[in-house]
């Protein structure tokens, strides 16, 4: 699977969801601004960061890590 395809699925489970950026980043202690970019595949979290992710919006970390 591709990476943006990967981190697209971040995004639509966050929409469904009605989650801002905001409150994710918020919800897994990180900045707007990182999420913004991991969102985009242009940072990696770190592992735990990744799980935390997962678990808030749902998606299987290895869809998109």
């Amino acid at each position: 699977m591709s990476d943006f395809i990967g981190r697209r699925k971040l995004r639509e489970s966050r929409i469904k969801k009605n989650y801002t950026q905001y409150y994710v980043a918020e919800a897994v202690g990180i900045s707007r601004n990182f999420y913004n970019q991991v969102e985009k595949g242009k940072r990696n979290p770190r592992l735990d960061t990744a799980f935390k992710i997962s678990d808030l919006l749902e998606v299987d970390v290895n869809e998109w890590r």
